[in-house]
């Protein structure tokens, strides 16, 4: 991104593109410094404020959907057979799918708010066979909400732009910390449940 920032090009458009749809399919590219650097290059007149909103838009429902859809014809095989060895048997995924039958449009609307949760949270909406309309509306409104407000902070102060991205990573930093730990604690309790329910069986 740095190198679309110190030359951008009539190419700006494509690297943004790609960065956002990586992004989608969980590759590393964050998605919040992605789209702050869009609305800065607009601030600065290198690419169109109102081509630029739609475009991001379409190319992060795209991408989003791509990682639905590939999760759900081939999450759920995946899970049965490898499963167990991730301490997600089936019947871990079966409650999953509850969940997400009764709770699925809130989960997906605030885990894309999330920073480390948002490709967790389609993922699982795949896995759960999360009814396609339904996870489109949802994912769709959450991106309606978020997108269109960091491109506005990059637009609107790409002036102070280095000092927010450099204030946002720290706080990246901060909430992926809290997430690993999170996590940690899922695996340990996870753990220990299985471990439980080896003993039972070996009565």
């Amino acid at each position: 991104m740095e190198t679309v920032l110190i030359n951008p090009t009539h190419f700006t458009y494509f690297y943004v593109g790609l960065f956002l749809i990586l992004g989608s399919f969980g590759l590393p590219f964050p998605e919040e410094i992605v789209l702050l650097s869009a609305g800065y290059l607009a601030g600065v007149g290198f690419v169109h404020l109102w081509f630029i909103l739609p475009f991001t838009m379409a190319i992060v429902i795209i991408g989003d959907s791509i990682t639905y859809s590939f999760s759900r014809h081939y999450g759920r095989n995946a899970i049965v057979k490898w499963g167990k060895y991730l301490f997600l048997p089936i019947h871990r995924l079966e409650r999953l799918e509850y969940y997400y039958d009764r709770h699925g449009n809130k989960t997906v609307f605030f885990s894309r708010l999330l920073i480390g949760f948002r490709f967790l949270g389609i993922i699982v909406a795949g896995l759960s066979k999360m009814p396609w309309k339904k996870f489109l509306t949802y994912d769709t409104l959450s991106i309606f909400l978020y997108l269109p407000l960091m491109l506005g902070i990059g637009y609107l102060f790409h002036f102070h732009l280095a000092m927010l991205l450099q204030k946002f990573a720290f706080m990246r930093h901060v909430i992926f910390g809290l997430v690993l730990t999170l996590m940690f604690a899922l695996f340990i309790r996870m753990l220990m449940e299985n471990i439980g329910t080896i003993r039972k069986n070996d009565q």
